[in-house]
């Protein structure tokens, strides 16, 4: 089973051990519910982010502090939020480290969010984008409207974002999916013991863990979901069928194949690289008000710890009322992210890196395309850097040779049959022309010259390729090693 489906269902188990079916989970869902369902209510908070940073070559540390403070309003299925950031500190810091001295960052960010549950439509003011631009000529300059309506797939009148039916909406808005989602976690956590419940003590309830204990119970919850899975898989067909969403047979059958020991280990390097992680939440329900309290720690050895501590209070409130704005721009999900990226349409669909024995090939004038699952690069940056000789371009017969040791390879543009030594071989996909450049099949070309290729897509549109002619091992230690050496 790929890593990374292992490492998503860990974190997933993970999130699970904040919610897993006990007495004590239910009761606390149960006091949630009855406060979902207030009319309205009045909204406050502050958080404090303390945040130490290393650097791991030069060990210098910067600290720094960004307070937040919340203050909203909730009617119904609607709210509308303001949250200030406080970044004069982590401003003031960042220019004392030298690095950043010509960079004007904002001291404070003040976002108002609004939110409607009836469409899921999210408005954010168009100050807090420009306010991140840190730009003279923000392109949110060009939009008139005060607020900017985000394209978050609910709303049926966004194009470019994926749509949920009004179907799949009711459903998440109702009591049945709570219900579902209930049975599935009993169906699927059937005989596993959570080592860390939730503690109750009247109308408090309390969560601590350890990253320890987290990715500890997220073993225990994915190994009984594989062994519940006989009973387990139809519910979440169905769930899955009442949000419009289709999953294939081949993903459900992933599951089963999930290799236990391999998520121990995943469990283990998780534990390492987040020693000294945790959380600790209290929340409180009084009569007609909810505090919670949430203390969390996030560390990575020798690079970062981060203190959270989050207070908010929720006082219900049957007058509150939420008005939208009226001055919004609706976005496409391309117009968003090219506002947030300039430029970002005409960067390519996937980033696809090449080593040769460790060290990354640069193709300067046209960057490697994938063509029905075959990585297609410029010709002669690859024939040179493999070794290859008498490199040419025949013009007229449109048709690339080389040779390799005693070895010769001939490729013509568009034709799915190569020549290597005097051999016919027929390629998957031919040579072609790209950009105005002449490009080759690279596993082909690598492979008959003698190298082996080693191919790595587990982060979605993010290829590693590999081209070596040395031992795995060796490979392994190059690519291990790090970018700058120490001096001595």
């Amino acid at each position: 089973m790929k890593k990374k489906l292992t490492a998503l269902l860990l974190a997933v188990a993970m999130m699970f051990t904040l919610s897993a079916c006990t007495s004590n989970m239910k009761a606390y869902i149960a006091k949630s519910t009855e406060v979902s369902q207030w009319a309205g209510s009045d909204i406050s908070g502050s958080a404090e982010i303390k945040v130490d940073i290393q650097d791991p070559e030069t060990k210098e540390k910067i600290d720094f502090n960004i307070p937040m403070t919340v203050k909203g309003v909730q009617q119904g299925t609607k709210s509308e939020v303001e949250i200030v950031y406080d970044f004069s500190e982590f401003s003031e810091k960042l220019k004392e480290s030298g690095e950043f001295e010509e960079m004007e960052l904002p001291s404070k960010i003040n976002a108002k969010v609004y939110f409607d549950g009836e469409t899921g439509k999210v408005m954010v003011n168009k100050d807090t984008f420009k306010a991140f631009v840190m730009d003279e000529d923000s392109p949110f300059d060009e939009i008139e409207e005060e607020y900017i309506a985000l394209p978050t797939g609910f709303d049926e009148e966004v194009p470019g974002a994926a749509q949920l039916s009004t179907k799949a909406l009711n459903y998440m808005k109702s009591a049945e999916l709570q219900a579902d989602v209930t049975n599935l976690l009993e169906t699927a956590l059937k005989g596993v013991e959570i080592a860390n419940d939730m503690k109750v003590e009247g109308n408090k309830f309390t969560y601590e863990a350890t990253i320890d204990q987290l990715t500890d119970d997220g073993v225990k919850i994915i190994s009984g979901i594989i062994s519940n899975w006989a009973e387990t898989e139809g519910l979440v067909v169905e769930i899955l069928g009442k949000l419009d969403m289709e999953v294939t047979a081949e993903e459900l059958a992933a599951i089963k194949e999930i290799d236990v020991e391999e998520l121990k280990s995943g469990a283990e390097e998780i534990k390492a690289l987040l020693a000294g992680s945790k959380i600790k939440s209290e929340v409180e329900y009084g009569e007609d008000k909810v505090t919670e309290n949430v203390d969390m720690t996030i560390a990575i050895e020798e690079f970062l710890t981060m203190d959270i501590n989050i207070k908010s209070e929720a006082v219900k409130n049957d007058d509150a009322k939420v008005v939208f704005p009226t001055s919004v721009k609706e976005l496409t999900m391309d117009e968003y992210l090219n506002l947030l990226v300039p430029g970002l349409a005409e960067m390519p669909e996937n980033f696809i890196i090449v080593r040769l024995n460790g060290e990354e090939v640069v193709f300067s004038d046209q960057q490697p395309v994938i063509v029905e699952d075959r990585t297609l690069v410029p010709f002669r940056a690859l024939f040179e850097q493999l070794g290859a000789e008498d490199i040419t371009w025949d013009e007229v017969n449109r048709t690339v040779r080389a040779k390799y040791d005693d070895k010769n390879m001939v490729l013509e543009i568009d034709n799915t049959t190569a020549i290597v030594g005097d051999e016919k071989i027929t390629l998957d996909v031919p040579a072609q022309i790209i950009g105005d450049r002449t490009m080759v099949p690279l596993r082909f070309v690598s492979e008959n010259f003698g190298y082996k290729v080693n191919f790595d897509n587990e982060i979605e549109g993010l290829y590693f390729i590999d081209i070596y002619n040395i031992s795995e091992e060796d490979l392994q230690k190059k690519l291990e090693a790090p970018l700058f050496e120490e001096e001595d």
